[in-house]
């Protein structure tokens, strides 16, 4: 069945090092840090991740014509996690080993976290994903470079920035599991 599908990413804004450094102080520590999820140890490694995350949703708009991509860019982080689809809602802490709440459509939660996550949608900084990111199945330096300036997030980066971002998205890396 062919049907479009609307997907709103909110993440930190990899601009504001203050926060990713916050960020990652923050996760260093929960009581699951280790080694394993250890990517994301300063404040570099997270704002990486952040980039990678923008660029990963630039690939999957350009391979999936049918998703509709919105990505926010926020200056603070919450120590909550909430995903929202159209049926429920699911609020979670960075640590895995913390339980889920389960919300479903319809209910009070589901609606007031929808109106919230509305809320911090419009007042955070919004990526202009009309921006053409051809990847033509490799992403290259010069493409990268490209679409990171376009954007306005290219201040600090160096070379082997771009090369972690590359491995980050080819590997598909998850620093959360």
């Amino acid at each position: 069945m062919n049907r479009s599908f609307d997907v709103v990413i909110l993440i930190l804004n990899p601009s504001n090092l203050g926060v990713c450094d916050s960020y990652a102080s923050y996760r260093r520590g929960l009581r699951t840090a280790s080694s394993k999820n250890g990517s994301l140890t300063d404040g570099n490694k997270v704002r990486l991740e952040l980039l990678s995350t923008i660029v990963s949703a630039f690939i999957l708009k350009t391979e999936q014509p049918l998703l509709k991509i919105k990505i926010g860019l926020k200056d603070h982080f919450s120590l909550f996690r909430i995903d929202l689809s159209s049926t429920r809602a699911i609020l979670t802490r960075e640590d895995p080993k913390e339980p889920a709440i389960l919300y479903e459509k319809g209910t009070f939660f589901y609606d007031a976290y929808l109106e919230d996550l509305r809320q911090a949608f419009e007042q955070s900084k919004q990526i202009d994903m009309t921006k053409q990111f051809v990847v033509e199945g490799k992403v290259t330096d010069e493409n990268l470079k490209d679409l990171l300036k376009e954007l306005g997030l290219y201040a600090n980066i160096q070379d082997d920035d771009i090369s972690e971002i590359k491995r980050v998205i080819h590997y598909k890396i998850n620093p959360y599991s």
